[in-house]
């Protein structure tokens, strides 16, 4: 049995050489594109197995939670540009208003609303995008059910995007409550 030390010691053949180089080669190759997936997000978690047993390192970043946060609420969510361009928006918003999802990235919300509500909703946009604001507008569905909305408009750090962040929370049964209470004061 030869040892270590005398395996360094015995010249490798030109072959030998040759299979070791592409082995090395292989390996190399493999390294770069386990890192060119790390790199470009594609890997989420890396298992890696030591005299314990296997352990997970994750390699998602907080950004991963947050997305998981605005996609997973029961509100709708969107980011639009400083002229109401929908930039992003969740599948909760669109679930609201009846639209499919891929219609309404690229395209104006105000285009959306009724006429009457436009001009509120344009307000709305531009002074959110000078501070955080609250407000409400309405909103009409195809099959004419109108819904209320509360929006919390947020302006977006210009170095993200030049626009506000918007989040839809509809308070339809709460108006009606609201209406129903007044109604029963003015009875009693």
């Amino acid at each position: 049995m030869v040892n270590s030390m005398e395996k360094k010691n015995i010249p490798l053949t030109e072959n030998q050489l040759l299979l070791e180089n592409e082995e090395l080669r292989q390996r190399v190759y493999e390294y770069e594109e386990t890192l060119n997936s790390i790199r470009n997000g594609e890997i989420d978690a890396i298992v890696v197995s030591g005299d314990d047993g296997e352990k997970i390192y994750s390699l998602t970043s907080a950004e991963t939670k947050y997305r998981i946060i605005i996609e997973e609420m029961n509100e709708g969510a969107i980011t639009t540009s400083r002229e109401g361009l929908i930039t992003y928006c969740n599948a909760r918003f669109a679930e609201l208003i009846s639209e499919p999802l891929e219609k309404l990235v690229g395209s104006y919300f105000v285009n959306y609303l009724q006429e009457s509500e436009q001009q509120a909703f344009s307000g709305l946009l531009q002074s959110g995008l000078k501070s955080k604001i609250i407000g409400q507008i309405t909103y009409k569905l195809k099959s004419s059910i109108s819904l209320t909305f509360q929006l919390s408009i947020s302006p977006m750090p210009a170095d993200i995007q030049n626009g506000v962040c918007i989040m839809f929370s509809d308070i339809t049964k709460l108006k009606q409550q609201e209406k129903e209470m007044i109604l029963y004061n003015e009875k009693v």
